[in-house]
């Protein structure tokens, strides 16, 4: 007879290990289950047979349930976030006075936390909307009649709603009067 040494080089060793500790978990399916009843009637359930009165146990098959798939629906499984939005105007400052002709003026606004998509500002205009909503903190309001106004700027969400506003500054509208001496003097040269 001729002898054999079984000699594995390091990487069938290795190859050989790592299959078994795959097909490990696969060999406890095919095991079976004991069951044996003491002299007191207690009931003990087992891999091994622990006594000549264990009796080989079929077991009803594995209660599974699907798993449960997430919603990403965002606007609904969150409460709707509080911002505490921070918003003052920085130019004009409060009791400048608009000159002749000057029917618009810039506007510059702080805004803290940036606004969220969706949301946008407007000017308020003695205490009503006025112009055009817009995303930028720097825009321009227009077209004011002669006289004392107050303006802010709301930050409004996407549904219309006023989340906030602005404090309130005066600004001074002069225009030329039609009777002033001035303009009479000039329309008769």
């Amino acid at each position: 007879m001729a002898k054999y040494s079984a000699k594995f080089t390091r990487p069938t060793r290795q190859v050989l290990i790592l299959t078994l500790l795959i097909l490990a978990p696969f060999t406890s399916y095919a095991e079976e289950i004991y069951k044996s009843v003491d002299k007191h009637g207690n009931i003990t359930y087992s891999d091994t047979k622990t006594n000549k009165q264990a009796k080989s146990v079929k077991l009803p098959a594995i209660n599974t349930q699907p798993a449960v798939k997430p919603s990403f629906n965002t606007q609904q499984n969150r409460p709707q976030e509080s911002l505490n939005y921070q918003v003052a105007i920085l130019t004009p400052v409060n009791g400048d006075t608009l000159h002749n002709n000057q029917r618009r003026i810039n506007v510059n606004v702080s805004v803290r936390p940036a606004l969220k998509p969706g949301f946008y500002l407007q000017a308020m205009l003695d205490g009503m909307l006025h112009g055009q909503a817009v995303t930028s903190e720097h825009f321009t309001v227009g077209e004011f009649e002669r006289g004392e106004h107050t303006l802010s700027v709301a930050i409004i969400d996407a549904n219309g709603k006023i989340l906030t506003q602005s404090p309130s500054i005066t600004l001074y509208v002069k225009r030329p009067s039609l009777n002033s001496p001035a303009r009479k003097a000039k329309a008769q040269s």
